[in-house]
Parts: structure tokens; sequence; C-alpha cells
């Protein structure tokens, strides 16, 4: 099972949020409330999530 560092996970959504806005700012507004919900859930942002666990949250809470 392929895991990835939280902190990678976090960035790497705000960034592509802060791209997203100008042209697609439902996503960007995805990115930024599935961030909050990673940081709710996981305080630590050292630890590893899989990319599983990452898409269940993902498709649960966002929704596509």
């Amino acid at each position: 099972m392929r895991t990835i560092s939280l902190n990678i996970v976090v960035n790497s959504h705000l960034s592509d949020s802060l791209i997203e806005v100008t042209f697609n700012p439902k996503l960007a507004k995805d990115r930024i409330r599935f961030v909050k919900i990673l940081i709710n859930r996981y305080p630590n942002l050292d630890q590893r999530i899989s990319e599983e666990t990452l898409n269940k949250i993902w498709e649960e809470e966002i929704g596509f």
C-alpha cells in the first residue's frame, strides 16, 4: 500500500487551489474544504496516509 506524507498532500492541494481559484473556483473551494477536513482529522501532518484513505475521504466528503 502506497503512503504519502500529509504535509505534502496539504501543500499540494493548497497550491493547486491558488491556481484554480481563477478558472475553477468550485474545485478550489473543494480542495480547501478537503484540507480543512484532513487537518481536523489528522492534526499531526508529519504522519503518512495511504492514497486509498485519501481517495475515500475525498469521495465521502467532497463527492466526486
